[in-house]
């Protein structure tokens, strides 16, 4: 098993590995996880994914990481940083998707804040952002949960997006 990357009272966060394609498949392929995305991901796409992030994690120290719950090991969703590039600028999103059975429980939230606090105090990131829908009102909560503002409104890849953002230098101590 991977060492984890952080740990928050209910969650440990991992590296993606090879052997989480089934994982990831599973996640980004259910038409409610990714209702708010163009469509739900193929396998092939997820393989890509994986992979994707393994280099970041070697190239950048970034990516998304597996989520599990301390509880029993079970699969909770990912959460982390990725680059996305906005308006002709590089940006590091936080990005968090979670098993619906477990909407509702705060887990996004205590996992996006540790995501935070690892990219401002570990990685050294000056500011991060967020992409939502309009129509994502709970991961808007949650990226106002973390210190997020609306930082404006966008067409990005061809559809409506909120740009959230928080400077690292903007943070007021959260629950």
């Amino acid at each position: 098993m991977s060492p984890s990357v952080f740990e928050t009272t209910r969650l440990t966060a991992r590296p993606m590995s090879p052997g989480d394609t089934d994982t990831v498949h599973a996640l980004m392929s259910d038409p409610l996880v990714m209702r708010h995305y163009p469509r739900p991901w193929t396998r092939d796409e997820c393989i890509r994914w994986v992979e994707h992030n393994q280099r970041l994690y070697e190239e950048r120290g970034l990516g998304l990481w597996m989520l599990t719950l301390r509880a029993d090991g079970s699969v909770a969703g990912d959460c982390g940083l990725t680059i996305q590039r906005i308006e002709d600028e590089d940006e590091i999103e936080i990005g968090y998707h979670l098993v619906p059975k477990l909407w509702g429980r705060g887990l996004a939230s205590e996992a996006a804040r540790a995501t935070r606090d690892r990219a401002f105090a570990e990685l050294g990131l000056a500011r991060l952002v967020a992409i939502i829908a309009p129509t994502n009102e709970p991961s808007a909560n949650v990226a106002r949960a973390i210190g997020m503002r609306l930082e404006r409104e966008m067409e990005w890849r061809g559809r409506p997006q909120g740009i959230f953002a928080l400077d690292r230098g903007s943070i007021i101590a959260s629950p």
